[in-house]
């Protein structure tokens, strides 16, 4: 293996070897380590996927998959400790990546950070009937789990599920819309991804019972 500084470029071509590279993080021919600021970088530019919501799960595993063995620590135990160091830091940046885009939610929030649209901690705004609906459940868990009835919690994670894939469905419909400078659609987007939260939030606390 070879041992050299680490770049701070992102060619598509190494600039050790000269190979057309998989990923701006990494050469797989001679893993040369590209210290890049993975913040500064596009998630999708990572594994070289078309920026879109739409993606192929199966190729962005297996495209992890091969960039994630040729920055593994594992394979820079011999290297120096700047480059051990360096390895542990992309194969963590790597996986935040690859975890944000695997799952359909982080994905277009992600999209919806990336075009300058409001975050969750910036806007958190629902509905109002929305709420109301969030605390006649919350009122009805907070029952189950005094009385511990078991048909009971199949019932509401049923209808709770239910409403998440609702939510879901809405937020895929928009995030496919994406990039895109219509107020309307980034507003509705946001406003779903909120109410993820508060289902997410509520299946979760179903689990403990």
């Amino acid at each position: 293996m070879i041992e050299n500084d680490p770049s701070t470029s992102t060619p598509e071509r190494c600039t050790v070897c000269d190979s057309q590279m998989d990923s701006p993080l990494v050469c797989g021919i001679c893993r040369t380590l590209f210290d890049a600021p993975i913040d500064s970088m596009d998630y999708f530019d990572i594994f070289r996927l078309d920026h879109r919501y739409d993606l192929d799960e199966a190729e962005l595993k297996r495209r992890f998959l091969a960039i994630s063995r040729n920055m593994h620590p594992d394979a820079f135990s011999r290297n120096s400790e700047t480059m051990q160091k360096l390895a542990m830091k992309l194969s963590a940046e790597l996986n935040e990546a690859y975890d944000t885009l695997r799952d359909p939610v982080s994905r277009a929030e992600y999209l919806l950070l990336q075009i300058g649209g409001e975050s969750g901690r910036a806007d958190k705004s629902v509905p109002s009937d929305f709420l109301a609906e969030i605390m006649t459940l919350r009122e009805e868990i907070s029952e189950v789990k005094e009385s511990s009835n078991a048909d009971e919690v199949g019932r509401l994670s049923g209808v709770i599920a239910e409403k998440r894939n609702r939510t879901l469905g809405q937020i895929e419909e928009l995030a496919r819309r994406l990039p895109t400078d219509d107020a309307v659609v980034l507003r509705s987007l946001r406003v779903e991804l909120n109410r993820m939260k508060y289902w997410n939030n509520l299946r979760d606390q179903l689990k403990t019972i």
